[in-house]
């Protein structure tokens, strides 16, 4: 990661390892901060159920320079059908893999959350400090800092 010139270097404290914190981390990393992530559950929570990405979490991907390692991960999903009682497809919906026009109720870029926090997580390197087993109680400010109570 590289630190952007004419920055301040602040030490950032992030509050869980979700998808949402990696993401967080990953960037201000990028900007030359330096980064703990505490997080309450006692290792790195690579589980979850599938999500989809779209537009704008595409593009987030994409400006990480983790599309490619994310395509790699994707759930093979062509889309989902709608069945009746005796088990007949009422409807179904076909995932757009056009890559054009707008996405169907299922996306394209169908992932397990346990892997996009994986690929996050690997995207940071030793370049985040990550703390398990640990969750923040609360906060002290002044003018001067800010103090977090941890557990």
């Amino acid at each position: 990661m590289t630190k952007r010139s004419g920055t301040t270097s602040l030490r950032v404290l992030v509050a869980g390892g979700g998808i949402a914190g990696h993401a967080l981390a990953y960037w201000l990393v990028r900007g030359g901060h330096r980064v703990t992530v505490r997080e309450r559950y006692p290792d790195l929570r690579a589980t979850g159920a599938q999500i989809d990405l779209r537009g704008q979490g595409i593009e987030a991907v994409r400006r990480m320079g983790l599309l490619d390692t994310v395509r790699g991960e994707l759930v093979d999903e062509a889309g989902v059908a709608f069945l009746d009682v005796r088990g007949r497809p009422r409807a179904t919906l076909m995932a757009n893999t056009s890559g054009r026009g707008r996405q169907s109720l299922t996306s394209e870029y169908e992932i397990m959350r346990g892997d996009l926090v994986r690929i996050l997580h690997e995207a940071t390197g030793s370049d985040v400090e990550y703390l398990y087993g640990t969750s923040v109680d609360g906060f002290d400010q002044d003018e001067h800092e800010v103090v977090a109570h941890c557990s």
